[in-house]
């Protein structure tokens, strides 16, 4: 009897509908109202799609909170800008893990040109954000004083965009403006940020490294930023697990303007054991020690990039394989222009390039680099061509023009025939002064020869006679 009539209370409410249970509401926003961070900064019921503290306030904290409580993706935005100062004792904010997007962009400071909302971390050692879920998106922060602004171990994540208010200024933490680590760091792209930069982007305000990539992230992609001023290196990649980053189109020791001198401490970028790393189109200047440098790095593809007035070298190669130099423009730099050191760092091919005006040789191979392949001789030049000796095994020369014995104008690649080991190269030459590059069959290439001047003419002795 019991039974028959739970049974008909039952059908009667799902009949009117007022046994039907609601379902937590499906959160697509949230809008961070408070600058608070302390106990009661807590989402006080994770999960009912509300963003409230115990003082009923959307925090920063509580939104987060409330986001990875929720299947799906949520967006967090501010209703103001504001200063957030994370509270010692609660400590770090959750780590992102649902998808969701913290952006800032709709409280920029126009009149600075600068993020609205700061997240000062207080001097504390753990990250400022961190992104556990893939397909995260993070605009408009000020992240500083923190271990690393942003720490990232997933996939497809997007720090900084385009346009208005989308940057983000990373600086003034003791690790990285962005770290990106492990093996699920994968296709993330970091893009338009300052980092190591003042909000103003005039002054440094020094990360120890800029972006630093480790322990198998791979495939991501830094561009279209401003790295400069950190304590080490612009951008630091390492270990073999580490593969195919791609480093694009950024100021790496620059200020805003582009022009005014904030250089990293040691290198511009800093490639160790990672593989298959391609650096293109960045301008690279003023850093305390080599604008590119990497050890142990195979298929390195270094391509259309100015690198200048560095503190030691432009590009330097340790024990390293396979690097593709071609079409940059490496002049000003205190030491070589690129430098080639070790009997494993071999079939290094530097081509296509201005080299010129640095402080030590244009190319110089050392301890057995690029097997320590003879440089070209040129026996005779004109205005219309060039002509000389290699050494065997040599398959062709290139041919420059420079001021001095570098190789700031190139002008062709002419082949040698093999059976001579003689080479001429019929191409308008500028001068004043003709080098030339050998490359052999292996895929080494070689310093410049000495420089042969257009100038160079046979004179004879002025006699004079008695009148």
């Amino acid at each position: 009897m019991k039974k028959g009539f739970l049974t008909l209370v039952l059908v009667a409410l799902l009949a009117g509908g007022l046994g039907t249970v609601p379902s937590p509401a499906r959160a697509t926003g949230f809008v961070v109202n408070s600058d608070s961070d302390d106990n009661m900064a807590h989402d006080k019921n994770p999960g009912d799609g509300q963003c409230a503290s115990w003082f009923d306030e959307c925090t920063l904290r509580a939104a987060i909170e409330e986001a990875n409580a929720h299947a799906g993706a949520d967006t967090i935005t501010f209703q103001s800008a504001m200063y957030i100062i994370l509270d010692q004792t609660e400590g770090a904010l959750p780590a992102l893990t649902d998808y969701t997007v913290i952006d800032a962009s709709s409280v920029w400071d126009s009149a600075n040109d600068q993020p609205g909302v700061t997240l000062h971390g207080g001097g504390m050692n753990d990250s400022g954000l961190t992104i556990q879920q893939k397909d995260c998106e993070v605009y408009g922060l000020f992240i500083i004083n923190f271990g690393d602004a942003i720490l990232v171990k997933s996939s497809n994540n997007t720090i900084g965009g385009p346009n208005t208010g989308q940057r983000n200024v990373l600086s003034s933490n003791t690790g990285s403006g962005v770290f990106l680590l492990g093996s699920s760091a994968m296709s993330n792209t970091v893009q338009y940020n300052y980092i190591g930069l003042s909000a103003s982007g005039e002054s440094k305000a020094p990360n120890r490294w800029g972006v630093y990539i480790s322990e198998g992230a791979s495939a991501n992609t830094i561009q279209y930023n401003w790295l400069s001023g950190n304590t080490e290196s612009g951008v630091n990649i390492l270990f073999s697990s580490s593969r195919q980053n791609e480093i694009s189109a950024n100021y790496i020791g620059l200020a805003k303007d582009n022009t005014t001198p904030l250089g990293n401490g040691t290198h511009g970028v800093a490639i160790v054991s990672a593989a298959e790393t391609r650096v293109q189109s960045n301008l690279i200047a003023h850093n305390g020690w080599c604008g590119i440098v990497f050890n142990q790095a195979p298929s390195t593809y270094i391509l259309d990039n100015a690198i200048h007035d560095n503190g030691k070298g432009g590009i330097w190669i340790f024990d390293s394989s396979d690097a593709a130099i071609y079409f940059n423009a490496i002049y000003g730099n205190q030491e070589d222009g690129v430098m080639i050191d070790g009997a494993s760092a071999l079939r290094n091919e530097i081509s296509a390039n201005s080299i010129y005006g640095n402080g030590g040789k244009g190319i110089a191979l050392k301890d057995g680099g690029n097997a320590s392949l003879a440089a070209p001789t040129i026996t005779s030049a004109n205005s219309s061509g060039a002509s000389g000796t290699v050494a065997a095994g040599v398959r062709s020369v290139e041919i420059y023009s420079d001021s001095a014995d570098e190789g700031k104008t190139h002008h062709k690649r002419c082949s040698v025939n093999t059976i001579t080991n003689q080479w001429t190269c019929s191409t308008a030459i500028t001068g004043p002064n003709v080098t030339a590059l050998a490359f052999d069959v292996d895929g080494n290439t070689s310093e410049f020869s000495t420089p042969y001047s257009l100038g160079h003419k046979v004179f004879l002795p002025l006699v004079l006679r008695n009148r």
